[in-house]
């Protein structure tokens, strides 16, 4: 399997977690339900560092990120 398959099986099983995440169906998640997301691939990540990689990809004042945003901050750190 390519690194491109691997990578797309990844985004398919991402957006699964997501969207069971995604209760209130706002396509926004907090840095709880991220850090369970993370902790689902095997990145053991703090509270602390997830509001840090969420402030990179979506600003030093976010309190949510978008699935893109989370597929930004898989692919930093998996790569």
């Amino acid at each position: 399997m390519s690194a491109e398959d691997q990578w797309n099986e990844l985004r398919t099983e991402m957006k699964d977690f997501f969207n069971e995440f995604d209760y209130n169906k706002t396509g926004k998640l907090g840095v709880e339900e991220i850090t369970a997301i993370l902790k689902s691939v095997g990145l053991r990540c703090t509270v602390d560092e997830v509001r840090e990689m969420m402030s990179v990809v979506a600003g030093p004042t976010a309190t949510v990120i978008d699935f893109n945003q989370l597929m930004e901050i898989l692919k930093s750190h998996t790569h």
